[in-house]
């Protein structure tokens, strides 16, 4: 995982998709037209540096699509679904238990793109993952030997939401549905 502001290694990149760097650097290249990474002259590429603005802003917008996703699934959502959220939820509480970030990020994704899906629309559910998967500044990067108690207790109460997200879809109560995810895309 490459955080905000590190170097992108082209060398081991070439090396690990067995590639010479000319292709690498057109990926490179295409990452920097997308906003993903900066390119300085004669110092390489950088992993791009959102603005606590821009952060922001982000986060207000995925709260905004995410709720869209919930309104439009709710009426869909099958027992089968609400299940497999509950799976999700019981996996996160683990991966936090563990510090295991990576099925952390794996089962939160999982928990949200089960809803997504049932919107029906794959140009909402699309744009929804495009963003989180674009902005590396709204996406877990901490170490498990870096995380601190403030941080630990940020992803049980994010879990704790999808607890009670998972509740609401069950009483397909919208209101409590939009409160809480409200609430859970703001932050503290």
């Amino acid at each position: 995982v490459l955080l905000p502001g590190e170097k992108v290694p082209e060398l081991p990149l070439t090396e690990e998709f067995h590639m010479s760097r000319t292709p690498v650097r057109e990926v490179l290249n295409k990452l920097c037209e997308e906003g993903l990474l900066i390119k300085v002259p004669h110092k390489g590429f950088f992993v791009r540096k959102f603005s606590e603005k821009e952060r922001r802003d982000t986060l207000e917008v995925l709260a905004e699509l995410d709720l869209l996703c919930a309104k439009k699934a709710m009426p869909f959502l099958t027992e089968q679904d609400l299940r497999a959220m509950e799976e999700a939820v019981a996996k996160i509480d683990v991966a936090i238990a563990f510090l295991n970030f990576s099925d952390f990020t794996v089962n939160q994704q999982r928990f949200h793109s089960i809803y997504h899906q049932r919107t029906n629309n794959r140009v909402l559910a699309d744009t929804f993952a495009h963003i989180v998967n674009n902005s590396s500044d709204i996406n877990i990067t901490v170490e498990p030997e870096e995380c601190s108690p403030e941080q630990l207790n940020a992803l049980k109460r994010g879990n704790e939401d999808h607890r009670r997200l998972l509740q609401a879809f069950r009483e397909r109560d919208e209101a409590a549905v939009e409160a809480i995810i409200k609430s859970h895309w703001k932050e503290d």
